[in-house]
């Protein structure tokens, strides 16, 4: 683990910053690896981790804390780019449980985590993003 922060529980969230990481590391597809908890033992938080995916690590993921604001802005962009109503695997990633509101809520949660959200330990929602 050489990344993370607390975010809400999403059933497909792992996979939206898993899209353009790459372009803004300069590495391959499979190179970094994202990873969300929906509650840590340590922390009692949702973590989402993002890692190198290279034995040993050549610290691709060191880079990321300085890109935040970039990646979140570059994953809203595809999402609204997408054509779809309530979000589809493309755009948000496959959810668990279908939503009608699911685009929204990423949406809202994405633009939140651009802003710096991290949301306390004690108010975790279960689904959904910051109201």
């Amino acid at each position: 683990m050489l990344f993370s922060f607390p975010v809400l529980r999403w059933d497909g969230f792992p996979a939206i910053p898993t899209r353009p990481l790459p372009l803004f590391l300069l590495c391959d597809v499979d190179d970094v690896g994202v990873h969300a908890e929906i509650k840590a033992p340590q922390t009692k938080q949702a973590p989402l981790f993002i890692y190198d995916n290279v034995p040993g690590g050549v610290g691709l993921s060191d880079e990321v804390p300085g890109l935040l604001t970039s990646l979140w802005e570059r994953c809203r962009e595809l999402i609204v780019a997408c054509s779809c109503a309530s979000g589809c695997p493309s755009c948000i990633g496959a959810a668990m449980t279908p939503e009608p509101r699911a685009k929204a809520k990423v949406l809202r949660l994405i633009e939140a985590l651009a802003e710096g959200y991290q949301p306390p330990a004690d108010s975790l929602l279960e689904s959904g993003a910051p109201s």
